[in-house]
């Protein structure tokens, strides 16, 4: 084979792998930027790990889980090898007693478990089946939250597309966005920033 027509093939495959790692319903819905207002927020954005100050932050129990999500898909849109979960489940670990490789699950908050599946789905999209039992976990306990549902709905989506399904990625979510009974806990801004990336999908639903 020619030089140049193995250049060829690589500059194909590195192009190939950006389109599918920007097709992404966790990290390309960048929601956060409707909560830039929020020092924590431009924190994540701008170093994209999770610090103690961050971490602080995400187990305050004053803080509404809209705002704790925002934070974490700031960190989410970082394109670099991020271990935030890992690091996440430390600071509960030191929280709940317990350490992280033995931290029971069942004694998590809805708000821990939340950030800790939020966090698990966007350090590694391409295994969104890890994080999706301990958001639904999450959704058992905070059944009526919009950011809850959204989330637990955008990581099923990602597993949709990750195995070329998108109707079914764009049907779980226009769901949550039609289920009136839903607390509506997120900046309205942000759900057009979800849908204006999720409804292109709708197009593979013909």
């Amino acid at each position: 084979m020619k030089k140049s027509g193995l250049i060829f093939i690589i500059a194909m495959f590195v192009f190939t792998g950006k389109v599918l790692i920007a097709d992404s319903p966790v990290t390309s819905t960048d929601f956060y930027k409707a909560y830039l207002q929020i020092e924590q927020v431009q924190r994540a954005e701008q170093h994209g790990i999770l610090d103690g100050h961050l971490a602080g932050y995400l187990l305050d129990e004053s803080v509404s889980i809209d705002k704790k999500a925002a934070v974490i898909n700031a960190l989410a849109g970082k394109e670099k090898v991020k271990n935030n979960a890992v690091t996440f489940k430390m600071f509960l670990a030191r929280k709940y007693g317990s350490t992280h490789k033995e931290l029971n699950l069942d004694l998590l908050n809805g708000d821990d478990l939340f950030c800790l599946g939020y966090l698990t789905v966007a350090d590694d999209y391409s295994n969104a089946g890890e994080a999706l039992p301990i958001l639904e976990r999450a959704k058992e306990k905070n059944a009526k939250s919009y950011t809850v549902n959204i989330i637990f709905a955008l990581t099923q989506a990602q597993i949709y597309v990750n195995n070329s399904d998108k109707c079914s990625a764009w049907t779980v979510c226009d769901k949550v966005r039609n289920d009136a009974s839903l607390n509506q806990d997120l900046d309205p801004y942000a759900i057009d920033i979800i849908f204006g990336y999720i409804d292109k999908y709708k197009e593979n639903c013909k």
